[in-house]
C-alpha cells in the first residue's frame, strides 16, 4: 500500500512537470517576443548564456534519467527535488529567449524560438517517458527521449541575422532545384505525373503532346532564372549582409520576407505542367513566378546587399525573366487563342 501511495505521489510530481512544461511551450509558441532595451547587449556574453543554460537542462535532464534507469526508483520527495531543478533551468531558458533584443532581427528571434520550442517539445516527451518507467518500467521511450535533448541542445545555433537569412536562402535554393530535377524528370517521362502507370491504363491525356513538351520546356527556364537569382543573393548578402545596424538588420528581415514566397510559387509553376496540361494555369502560374523574381532584383537593386558592379548580373536575370514568360506566352497562344 505504501509503494502504491509512492507511486501515485509521483505520478503527480511527473504529472505537475508535464502541465507546467505545457504551459511554458504554449506561451513561447503563441506569444509575442518582448522587445527588450539593446543599449548594454553583448552578443558573446549572451550567446554563452544560452549555451550554459542549454548545458545546465542537459545535466538534470540526464540526472532525472539515470535515477529512473533501474530500481529502486527515487522516492516522490527526490522525485519533487530533482523536478524543481529542472523547472529552474527550464524558466531561465524562456528567460533567456526573452532578453534577445528585437533589434537583432526577427529571422533571428524565429530561429531562436524553433529550437527553444524543440528543447520543450523533446522534455515533454522525457518526462512522458517517465510516466512508462514508474506503471510499466519500460525504459525505451525514456532512452529515446534523453538522447533526443541531448542532440537538441547541442545543436549548433545560428547567432545573427545574416547567418539565419544564409541558410534561408540554401533551405530555398535547395527546394527550387528539387523542383528543377522534377521538371526535368517530368520532359523525361512526356509529362506522365505516375511512373508506375500500366500502359493499358494511360490515355492521351496522361502524356504531353508537342507543344506541350515545347511549354514545359520554357517553363524550365523560368525556374532556372529564380536558381541563379537565388545563388547571387546568397553571394551578396555573405559579401555585404550586415547585422551592427538596425538598418542592415531590417534588410536581412526584408529579404527573408520576399523570399518565404519562392517555394509556394515555384511548386504551382511545376505542378501545372503535369499532363493533362491546362495552359491557362500554366501562364497564370508563370506570371506569378516572373512577378516574384522581379520583385527580388528590384529589392536587391534598391538595397545594400548590391552595389554599382552588380548591375551586370542584376540586368542579365532581369532580361532573362522577361524573355523566360515572353517565351511561355508565344508556345501557349495558339490554345489560348492569343494574338
Amino acid at each position: 500500500m505504501a509503494a502504491s501511495t509512492a507511486g501515485f505521489e509521483q505520478e503527480n510530481v511527473i504529472k505537475n512537470l508535464q502541465e507546467n512544461i505545457q504551459l511554458v511551450l504554449q506561451q513561447i509558441k503563441d506569444g509575442e517576443s518582448r522587445d527588450v532595451d539593446d543599449a548594454d547587449f553583448n552578443k558573446e556574453v549572451y550567446w554563452n548564456k544560452v549555451a550554459a543554460v542549454f548545458k545546465i537542462l542537459s545535466i538534470e535532464t540526464t540526472k532525472i534519467s539515470l535515477a529512473f534507469s533501474k530500481k529502486p526508483f527515487p522516492s516522490s520527495q527526490n522525485t519533487e527535488a530533482m523536478v524543481t531543478e529542472l523547472e529552474k533551468s527550464m524558466l531561465t531558458l524562456v528567460s533567456v529567449y526573452y532578453a534577445l533584443p528585437l533589434s537583432q532581427g526577427t529571422t533571428l528571434h524565429k530561429h531562436l524560438q524553433e529550437t527553444v520550442l524543440q528543447i520543450l517539445a523533446n522534455l515533454q516527451g522525457f518526462v512522458s517517458s517517465l510516466s512508462e518507467c514508474v506503471m510499466s518500467e519500460s525504459h525505451s521511450r525514456r532512452l529515446q527521449w534523453t538522447g533526443g535533448i541531448w542532440e537538441s541542445v547541442d545543436f549548433t545555433l545560428l547567432k545573427d541575422n545574416k547567418e539565419c537569412t544564409l541558410r534561408k536562402l540554401k533551405e530555398v535554393s535547395e527546394l527550387v532545384q528539387d523542383a528543377l530535377v522534377e521538371m526535368e524528370e517530368a520532359i523525361e517521362n512526356e509529362g506522365e505525373l505516375d511512373d508506375f502507370m500500366q500502359d493499358s491504363e494511360k490515355s492521351n491525356a496522361d502524356v504531353w503532346s508537342e507543344q506541350d513538351k515545347q511549354v514545359a520546356l520554357s517553363c524550365t527556364g523560368m525556374v532556372k532564372t529564380m536558381k541563379n537569382l537565388l545563388k547571387k543573393t546568397q553571394e551578396s548578402v555573405q559579401k555585404l549582409g550586415e547585422t551592427d545596424t538596425r538598418e542592415g538588420v531590417a534588410v536581412l528581415d526584408e529579404l527573408v520576407d520576399l523570399i518565404s514566397g519562392v517555394n509556394i510559387k515555384v511548386d504551382d509553376f511545376v505542378c501545372s505542367i503535369y499532363a493533362p496540361v491546362n495552359y491557362t494555369s500554366v501562364v497564370q502560374n508563370g506570371k506569378a513566378l516572373a512577378e516574384l523574381t522581379d520583385q527580388l532584383l528590384k529589392f536587391l537593386r534598391d538595397s545594400t546587399l548590391t552595389k554599382a558592379d552588380d548591375t551586370k548580373w542584376l540586368d542579365f536575370l532581369s532580361h532573362a525573366s522577361t524573355h523566360n514568360l515572353d517565351k511561355l506566352k508565344q508556345v501557349t497562344q495558339s490554345s489560348l487563342g492569343e494574338g
